[in-house]
């Protein structure tokens, strides 16, 4: 289980990843009719690799993670969801899906296409504002913010893939908040000091307005 969602509806949807084939795992996404209590409909994705959601643990090792950080909904009752596929190393996807849990479009994202680790991508949260996704998470040494548009996933020039709160250390950013798609708060994990970071951008993402690093103690993190 991996997160969940309501929307305007009053149905809740959530989704999770699971193990049918060992390390070879599928994404469910399931409808539930709150007013009665009924699954709606409940859905497998398989890309054919390993599909799952990292877990905001500092090696990473673990699957899932609870919360709502995987998966959003917008006014007209669509849902979004990101994850990651791993085939050798892990890229980004993102899927929205309408009310009847069809698949509107998919987009897939890695920092770079060397097919090797320094072109990994991991994704732990996204948000759905105004008429913008927006998805946050790791490469390898810094922070990502994607930012998409909801309408066709297509990437936009406001993403920023070199978000580096302790050069030379693992920085993550583990969840993600926008309360109009123009102001942008990340929050997660900068690894100089085994701190909680959080930052704040404007304008679609486009600007970087301020950061602040919170000490709470070792390997302590937003998520």
């Amino acid at each position: 289980f991996s997160g969940s969602v309501i929307d305007n509806s009053g149905n809740m949807y959530f989704v999770g990843a699971s193990e049918p084939d060992g390390y070879a795992g599928n994404i469910f996404l399931t409808k539930v009719s709150l007013a009665d209590q009924t699954v709606v409909w409940s859905k497998k994705f398989d890309s054919g690799e390993q599909d799952k959601f990292w877990s905001p643990s500092e090696n990473g090792h673990a699957n899932g993670g609870g919360g709502s950080r995987f998966i959003a909904a917008d006014n007209a009752g669509n849902v979004y969801i990101a994850g990651s596929v791993v085939d050798g190393f892990s890229e980004v996807f993102v899927m929205k899906i309408d009310p009847s849990g069809n698949v509107v479009w998919e987009t897939r994202w890695e920092k770079n296409n060397s097919g090797l680790a320094n072109g990994e991508a991991k994704a732990y949260a996204m948000d759905v504002s105004g008429n913008t996704v927006f998805v946050t998470g790791e490469t390898p040494g810094s922070i990502f913010l994607l930012v998409l548009d909801q309408s066709g996933g297509t990437l936009q020039p406001e993403t920023n893939v070199a978000i580096d709160p302790s050069p030379g250390y693992n920085d993550r950013g583990y969840t993600i908040k926008s309360i109009d798609g123009n102001t942008v708060y990340i929050a997660g994990w900068e690894g100089a000091s085994n701190s909680g970071v959080v930052y704040k951008f404007s304008n679609g993402g486009s600007t970087f307005d301020w950061q602040e690093k919170i000490a709470l103690g070792t390997t302590h993190r937003f998520t």
